[in-house]
């Protein structure tokens, strides 16, 4: 799996978002539970489980570009750095299969537009993964 060294924050973020989205009865448990869930994370993370593409000032710089080129593309400045760090590697790696993750609807159609092949994890199952990975 391949990402931006951006996505260690970006995953904190979301786990600290789905325990202030959690119902206020289960809260105080799911609450305790985000420090472990991130340092979880993290270890993994830091394993070398991942290959990860630094975030450089050329990549800010492209994700600028991107949200200056696309203002109707529904994806903010963490999302921009997610699909270029993904343009790049595509870029580059050409003949590498590439399939675009992420769960975010802006994203995903941003993605699409670029011509990556993206699978939403939510609504798509491990066969969809599958397809894509080998398709041509």
């Amino acid at each position: 799996m391949i990402v931006s060294t951006f996505v260690e924050i970006e995953v904190a973020s979301a786990i600290a978002k789905a325990a202030r989205g959690t119902p206020s009865w289960q809260q105080d448990e799911v609450v305790r539970a985000v420090p472990r869930t991130v340092d979880s994370f993290v270890a993994d993370y830091q394993s070398g489980a991942f290959s990860t593409i630094e975030v450089t000032p050329e990549v800010l710089q492209a994700g600028i570009e991107q949200l200056r080129s696309n203002p109707l593309h529904e994806i903010g400045a963490g999302d921009a750095i997610h699909l270029v760090t993904a343009l790049a590697y595509q870029a580059t790696n050409p003949g590498d299969p590439l399939v675009f993750a992420t769960a975010d609807q802006g994203l995903y159609q941003a993605a699409r537009h670029h011509g990556l092949r993206v699978w939403n994890p939510n609504f798509e199952g491990s066969e969809r993964l599958a397809e894509r990975l080998a398709a041509d």
